[in-house]
């Protein structure tokens, strides 16, 4: 009985190993090499986009250093909020950007010590990286003009911390911000090459394609301020804030700002360091007051330098930022003959694109104007006129409409695209060679 069983069993085992042998010798085969796949997917155009998106806003932005008490979600949120400013208007983080190179810029100059005091230096100024001590052991906050102004009349010495400390300190990763250039630079070929050779190329591709011009300028503009620093540095003051004497800035402080200084009983400004340099135009203390959902400003946080604090550019560099804005708002022209889902979707592209480049010109003849009346105007100098806020708004909800659509339809539109869009770029074409 048992030898019976052992013979059937060694008979199903060789006749499955007969069958394996066989369905192996008729069903597989051996190749050399395979190319890849001559095309993309939907899925290939969504990642590359998005990835170029985010990597670019998420080394981008350049925070000022938040308050001792702040905790690590509170920190997070707030760089989630500007990651989001960078994305639905990245020409804004650029402006702001180059507020603070002026400031810094200014900086350097009248302290005229450029192996002592350089741009990364004033930097770190203004993004609250000094805290000032004095005699009863109260800290302030201070920016780079505080430190010209205490530096010059020999209330402080010039910090003495290096450009190498303050490096050590950044948290900037350079890996990061490489992979990101590369990203953009890469992005920037496809674009090209896909124009070069006939191929479509999508609305999506193009919409990111237009943060290509903000992200780089405010790279450029941000390259010497440090990333992510989270401790400021001490400066110790041999007398109190209150004794420092302000009164060569207080009369044109006062023609421009007259109800705006405080004064103690003995005559003096209430907070000298404000006379020097008070923060402002800021966003949220100037021109929150005006939206009826904020019934008043907030307060000015103490313990970090808010980084909304609006630009005052020279004539230069107002310049550099209008070409990067109408460069940006432009780059959405360049789908005017692009394939769209429906003819409806063409025209409302083509009018909000223009809309869209009409509201940056518009707000830019505004900043004109407002400058021109600062002039002329012995009003006082307030950050936002109530004729530029009424005239503002409008701008602002124009600009805001036709960017929410050109970033909405720049997905909805990869719901059918022309065959030829799954098409990729033939790099070989442009190598030189010889036909034969």
């Amino acid at each position: 009985m048992h030898l019976t069983r052992l013979r059937a069993t060694t008979f199903l085992l060789l006749l499955t190993s007969v069958s394996a042998s066989e369905n192996s010798g008729t069903t597989s085969a051996h190749v050399t090499w395979v190319d890849s796949p001559d095309g993309r997917g939907t899925i290939d155009i969504l990642w590359s986009c998005i990835f170029t998106i985010f990597v670019c806003t998420w080394t981008v932005i350049h925070l000022n250093i938040p308050a001792p008490t702040d905790g690590y979600w509170k920190i997070f949120f707030r760089k989630m909020k500007w990651m989001l400013n960078a994305m639905m208007v990245p020409e804004v983080v650029t402006c702001v950007a180059s507020g603070q190179w002026s400031s810094a810029r200014r900086s350097v100059l009248a302290m005229a010590q450029p192996k002592k005091w350089t741009m990364r230096h004033a930097f770190y100024a203004d993004m609250g990286g000094f805290r000032l001590r004095e005699r009863s052991g109260k800290e302030y906050l201070t920016r780079a003009w505080h430190i010209n102004y205490l530096v010059k009349h020999e209330y402080i010495d010039i910090p003495t911390i290096t450009v190498e400390e303050i490096k050590d300190k950044s948290k900037s990763d350079s890996f990061t911000k490489t992979l990101a250039c590369l990203q953009i630079a890469w992005l920037a070929a496809q674009c090209i090459g896909r124009a070069t050779q006939g191929l479509p190329v999508t609305t999506l591709e193009i919409a990111t394609l237009c943060f290509v011009p903000p992200t780089v300028a405010t790279f450029c503009l941000w390259l010497h301020k440090p990333f992510d620093v989270g401790i400021s540095t001490v400066i110790r003051l041999d007398c109190d804030v209150a004794e420092i004497n302000v009164e060569e800035l207080l009369p044109a402080y006062m023609e421009a700002h007259p109800t705006w200084v405080q004064f103690t009983a003995d005559g003096k400004p209430r907070m000298p360091l404000e006379v020097i340099d008070d923060g402002r135009p800021n966003w949220t203390v100037d021109v929150t007051p005006w939206f009826r959902f904020w019934r008043h400003g907030k307060p000015p946080q103490e313990d970090r330098i808010r980084n909304d604090r609006l630009p005052a550019n020279g004539l230069g560099m107002t310049i550099v930022v209008s070409v990067v804005s109408f460069v940006y708002g432009g780059l959405h022209v360049l789908a005017w003959n692009v394939e769209f889902p429906t003819r409806t979707e063409l025209i409302l592209w083509r009018v909000i694109s223009l809309s869209l480049v009409g509201s940056i010109l518009a707000w830019w003849m505004l900043d004109v104007s407002q400058t021109l009346w600062e002039r002329f105007s012995h009003a006082e100098k307030i950050a936002t006129p109530a004729w530029r806020m009424a005239l503002s708004i409008p701008v602002a909800v124009i600009y805001g409409g036709t960017r929410a659509y050109l970033m909405i339809e720049a997905f909805v539109a990869l719901r059918t695209l022309p065959e030829a869009a799954y098409k990729t770029v033939q790099w070989s074409a442009f190598l030189p060679h010889i036909g034969i």
